[in-house]
């Protein structure tokens, strides 16, 4: 339930915005919310480019990310989502996940993932996941970024970028 509450009250910290109307998507640089968020939820990491991240560990399984509810996404009842983000593994090969979902309540409505496919240890890797969105959803479905450790291995998540079309 801690996990939760920090996925709903980081929906507005995480999230910044683009004036730009050209561009229609959600960034998160995790050095952004420095100040924003609990100290807990992001990582002092002093990486070049990232001197903070999210994190996946053996004690954490779910990172910080993104959360919104689908009525407030731009442009609205979008049909596809680009998702992407640095993950920086400490081990290669791992089973740490790049992870879209949708619930409404308890009930999934749609979850994907994605993993490093050609990554290196111990450097900043892109992954990219791309969705499918069901449509004729209820308003009030979450949609959720995170990363996602399920074998407890160790990484780092930055730079969380979400288009929806």
């Amino acid at each position: 339930m801690k996990k939760v509450s920090y996925f709903l009250t980081g929906i507005i910290f995480l999230v910044s915005c683009s004036n730009n109307s050209e561009q229609s998507g959600y960034k998160g640089n995790m050095s952004e919310l420095v100040g924003w968020v609990k100290t807990e939820l992001i990582k002092e990491v002093n990486l070049p480019e990232h001197p903070y991240a999210v994190f996946v560990d053996s004690s954490t399984e779910y990172s910080y990310g993104f959360t919104m509810l689908y009525k407030d996404i731009q442009p609205s009842k979008p049909k596809k989502a680009e998702i992407s983000c640095n993950i920086f593994p400490y081990n290669l090969p791992n089973n740490v996940q790049l992870v879209f979902e949708m619930k409404e309540g308890d009930n999934n409505i749609y979850w994907t993932s994605a993993k490093i496919e050609k990554g290196k240890v111990g450097e900043w890797n892109n992954v990219i996941l791309k969705a499918d969105i069901p449509q004729n959803l209820p308003p009030n479905v979450v949609i959720k970024v995170y990363l996602w450790s399920p074998s407890k291995e160790t990484a780092l998540g930055d730079n969380f970028c979400i288009k929806f079309e």
